[in-house]
C-alpha cells in the first residue's frame, strides 16, 4: 500500500513497516542501482538554499529540473513514511527546487465554542501533494500574529 510492505508479528505482538521495494524502485528509475550507500545521508557542513536553484525559465523547465524533482518528492515521501532519519536532507534538497510550493494559513478564533484556531498547511511539488496538514491549536491565540507563530511551530 503506497510503496509500504506491512508485517503483523502477532508472535511478537509487532507491526512492522518498510518501503524496501520502493526504494528499490526509485533506484532503478533514477539510474542509482550502482549508487554507493553513506553512513549520512547529507555530507556534514552542506548547505544548499534558494540560490542555489535555477532562475530562468528555461532553466527552470529542463527534463533534468522535473527529473531532480520527481527524485526530491520521492525522497520526501520516504522521510515522511518511514525514513525520518532522511528528512532533514531530502528538505534541504527541496530548498533548490523550484517548482516546490507550500501554503500556510490559519482561521483566527475560528472555532466559536472556545476560540481556538485552527492552522493548516500543504507542500505541493510541481502538480504532486507531498504533505498536509490541519490541526486545532491547544490554547487560544490572543493575536493573528500568535495564532500564526503557533502553527508555524507546533502545527
Amino acid at each position: 500500500m503506497l510503496g509500504m510492505l506491512m508485517e503483523r508479528g502477532r508472535s511478537a505482538r509487532t507491526i512492522s513497516i518498510s518501503q524496501e521495494a520502493f526504494i528499490d524502485s526509485i533506484l532503478a528509475r533514477f539510474n542509482l542501482t550502482d549508487a554507493a550507500s553513506v553512513t549520512t545521508p547529507l555530507a556534514p557542513g552542506t548547505h544548499l538554499s534558494a540560490d542555489d536553484s535555477p532562475t530562468s525559465k528555461d532553466e527552470k523547465d529542463k527534463k533534468e529540473m522535473r527529473w531532480y524533482g520527481e527524485l526530491v518528492g520521492a525522497l520526501a515521501w520516504l522521510a515522511f513514511g518511514t525514513r525520518p532519519d532522511i528528512a532533514f536532507a531530502a528538505s534541504s534538497l527541496a530548498a533548490t527546487t523550484p517548482r516546490i510550493a507550500t501554503y500556510t494559513d490559519t482561521d483566527r478564533w475560528g472555532h466559536r465554542d472556545d476560540l481556538r484556531s485552527i492552522g493548516a498547511y500543504l507542500i505541493r511539488i510541481g502538480d504532486g501533494l507531498v504533505s498536509r496538514k490541519s490541526k486545532k491549536q491547544s490554547c487560544v491565540a490572543l493575536l493573528s500574529t500568535e495564532t500564526e507563530h503557533r502553527r508555524n511551530r507546533y502545527g
